[in-house]
């Protein structure tokens, strides 16, 4: 998922990621207070909700996130929903925030289920026969 929003940033998200390239925004480099806010944390920023597949265990600052001032504090997360708030940070061209985010696991699909079965009556039945 890849979206540029009015111009401030650009966002790629992957299975592990999500991005944030803070090189486009306008001149003052900064994000003031906004006078809307999205409850509990978001007054200049967005949310992110997750419409359909896996729920959000963890979302973590990931060590290569450069903008100074962004801190946990910045973020927060529910099941299917993440909230990012840039209020009153400076940034520069060369500024990007990455999260490590962490997933629910898929629920594996019957055939894999079935052959993982199938391999594990077939090591018994080896075991019997060797013994």
């Amino acid at each position: 998922v890849g979206a540029s929003y009015f111009g401030y940033f650009n966002a790629v998200a992957n299975a592990s990621t999500l991005s944030f390239d803070l090189s486009n925004l306008p001149s003052p480099p900064s994000l003031p207070s906004s006078d809307l806010s999205l409850a509990p944390t978001v007054h200049n920023g967005l949310a992110l909700s997750m419409v359909s597949g896996p729920t959000f265990l963890n979302v973590a600052l990931d060590p290569t996130s450069n903008l100074a001032g962004f801190t946990s504090s910045n973020f927060s997360f529910t099941g299917n929903q993440i909230q990012v708030d840039f209020q009153n940070l400076n940034v520069n061209s060369t500024n990007k925030v990455v999260l490590d985010v962490a997933t629910t696991s898929p629920v594996p699909e019957p055939e894999t289920l079935g052959m993982l079965g199938g391999g594990l009556l077939l090591l018994v039945a080896l075991r019997k026969r060797m013994s």
